[in-house]
């Protein structure tokens, strides 16, 4: 869906280091079968972490890392899944980072966008004009490249003004949605198995978790 509000334009963005609160729970553990059977309990271990495993939850690094637009830069210099992907096909499996078209308890509707953080080379480019004010990463959203996603009831959303603590589809209609924003707001997309697993949104320029 096309946006309603204002052409958009390569954006530069200050962003802030946080840290979020939120743990991974272990898995089931089997039974030890005895050295005589070891060849028998490793196939299935394999077959039970691939039958049985829960989705995996993000780590507090990870979360962290989204929210304050951090973290390991791809060969490309983006952060994230990168910010092309393939044309007339859903998301693959991985963190988008896009700014919100369109937006219901149902779906979500992202325009993807480029995040360079420091120490890449596109970052220095577009730092440069910015010498006034500095930031920790860049976004360049010079191109509409418009992905929908399905969002269901265990999409956990994660907002600024909520402290990142998981909210549903329903609760978070009013900071997402643009009609009811009046602005577009930029969000991470955690893509698991296929599915809109979370949304994350990045921490504006001083924000903590409390």
């Amino acid at each position: 869906m096309a946006s309603k509000m204002a052409t958009r334009r390569a954006m530069v963005l200050a962003g802030a280091l946080v840290c979020a609160g939120c743990a991974t729970s272990a898995g089931p553990l089997l039974p030890d079968l005895g050295g005589a059977d070891a060849a028998a309990h490793d196939t299935a271990t394999v077959l039970a972490a691939s039958t049985v495993s829960p989705s995996p939850q993000p780590s507090a690094a990870a979360l962290s890392e989204l929210i304050a637009m951090d973290g390991t830069a791809d060969a490309d210099g983006t952060l994230g899944a990168g910010c092309h992907a393939a044309e007339g096909e859903p998301l693959t499996d991985g963190d988008w980072y896009g700014i919100v078209t369109d937006y219901s308890v149902h779906g979500v509707t992202v325009d993807l966008a480029c995040v360079y953080a420091q120490g890449t080379d596109q970052y220095a480019a577009f730092a440069q004009a910015e010498s006034d004010d500095p930031s920790s990463y860049v976004v360049v959203n010079d191109v509409i490249e418009e992905r929908s996603m399905r969002v269901s009831e265990s999409t956990q959303i994660r907002l600024e003004h909520k402290n990142w603590e998981p909210v549903g589809p329903h609760a978070a209609q009013r900071s997402l949605d643009p009609d009811e924003v009046g602005t577009h707001v930029g969000v991470w997309l955690r893509i698991v198995d296929g599915q809109v697993d979370e949304i994350v949104q990045p921490a504006t320029q001083g924000a903590q978790p409390s």
